[in-house]
């Protein structure tokens, strides 16, 4: 039997139908703006975008929904899977990106600070009316129809976003740390994800080991194994390491325009002095004026999606065994019930057709590492959720920490399918 709350909540959604045909006007059902009447394939598609809307709010638990009837029935509406071909141009006219290996290359003189080739060229995969990118091609590509081309502004809020201060960071360029010193058990078990052994050596730092030279109930002592006079060139800058008999000195030489990696991103050295050196975390095109140029190639209705469902297996060792067995790669969720970023990323993210239609190209394993904490130690997590992708091998090539939108976890498959297509068996070099 239905409830209260459903059957109420089915009722008002009928009545919102009734009500929305009832005020469509003339033009909703015309073939073209000039106002020609609607085929039967026209009305079709009319009442198919009207269905996912109303299903869309029934899953949403609302009781309206809401359909743009300026939108050209044979053009994208919300929600469709749009592939297109893509090229984003700064103020200057030099490239930011392209789908377009044709224009790379013609481009390669022109080409701006943040232009990165991607893994592959292939068209972009957009989702009608998603939110706001970056840049905001959901969007632009809404009311196109298949073959048709466009060339439109981009502020920068559509774009990349406005300059944002706080995200500069200041660093020295000189450090110094001791040439022995003494951890505590619980840091460095939290750091090594292992427990000490005397005369083992770790990387405790870059550019050189530490060798573990004791090992109490409460601490661990590590003396570097640093050598005087070494020097590493990074596309960053050059480092340079001095050792006397009590301290390690590491000094680093910017390159001002280099791209500085940190732990979860990275920036850009924006300026040098020779003590200091600042990075600027900003997206290059931050605060810029960009321009878009968009050739819709297909369009797939957001109805061709609506029963297609990722189907996850909830046995790690089972289907981590299948997916070597079938050559498969896999994305495995560590998560917990009571994150919200966790039941995001399946009410949201994992709900996107352009990952609904990779559902047969991957594994999928979802497990509550929270209750089963031993795979919680297995991967290291420090956080909920946890996505690791694992190739065809059954080796971790990449683990991301927390929420990704559907469009960013797309970007983190190709860039895995490239990878693997490219020959590298992992990233990480892990095997769990």
């Amino acid at each position: 039997m239905m409830h209260r709350e459903g059957f109420w909540g089915a009722i008002l959604l009928l009545f919102a139908a009734v009500l929305v045909f009832a005020a469509l006007p003339s033009k909703a059902f015309a073939g073209d703006p000039a106002g020609e009447d609607c085929d039967e394939a026209c009305r079709q598609r009319m009442r198919a975008t009207l269905r996912d809307a109303l299903d869309k709010a029934h899953r949403d638990g609302v009781t309206s929904v809401d359909i743009d009837v300026d939108l050209d029935p044979d053009g994208v509406q919300k929600g469709d899977l749009v592939t297109a071909h893509v090229t984003l141009l700064d103020e200057d006219g030099k490239l930011v990106l392209t789908t377009l290996e044709a224009v790379s290359k013609e481009m390669a003189q022109l080409r701006s600070a943040a232009y990165q080739d991607p893994p592959v060229f292939e068209p972009e995969e957009i989702v009608g009316g998603e939110p706001p990118g970056p840049p905001a091609l959901g969007e632009v590509v809404l009311g196109m129809k298949k073959g048709e081309k466009k060339t439109v502004p981009l502020p920068p809020e559509k774009g990349y976003g406005l300059r944002d201060p706080r995200k500069q960071s200041t660093f020295p360029c000189v450090r110094t740390i001791p040439r022995k010193l003494r951890l505590s058990a619980e840091e460095y078990v939290g750091r090594f994800k292992r427990f000490p052994t005397v005369g083992k050596e770790v990387e405790l730092v870059p550019y050189f080991k530490a060798r573990i030279q004791e090992v109490t109930e409460s601490d661990v002592s590590l003396e570097m194994l640093a050598k005087d006079g070494q020097r590493a060139e990074e596309s960053f800058g050059t480092v340079e390491i001095k050792v006397d008999d009590r301290q390690v000195t590491i000094t680093l030489t910017p390159q001002r325009g280099a791209v500085f990696p940190m732990q979860g991103g990275e920036g850009r050295i924006e300026a040098v002095d020779s003590k200091e050196f600042t990075v600027d975390f900003n997206h290059p095109m931050a605060g810029k004026q960009l321009t878009a140029q968009v050739e819709v190639l297909s369009i797939a209705r957001v109805s061709q999606f609506r029963d297609m469902q990722i189907q996850w297996s909830e046995d790690h060792d089972e289907a981590l065994a299948r997916a070597r067995r079938e050559n498969r790669p896999a994305v495995l969720v560590l998560y917990a019930d009571w994150c919200g970023w966790s039941k995001r990323l399946f009410d949201e993210t994992f709900q996107d057709p352009r990952l609904k239609i990779l559902k047969d190209v991957f594994v999928w394993v979802r497990v509550n590492s929270d209750k089963e904490a031993r795979f919680k130690e297995l991967y290291s997590q420090q956080g909920f959720p946890l996505i690791v992708l694992l190739g065809r091998d059954g080796r971790i090539a990449r683990k991301i920490d927390g929420y990704r939108s559907g469009g960013a976890m797309r970007g983190e498959l190709t860039r895995l399918s490239a990878g693997l297509q490219a020959g590298y068996r992992n990233v990480e070099g892990t095997n769990p």
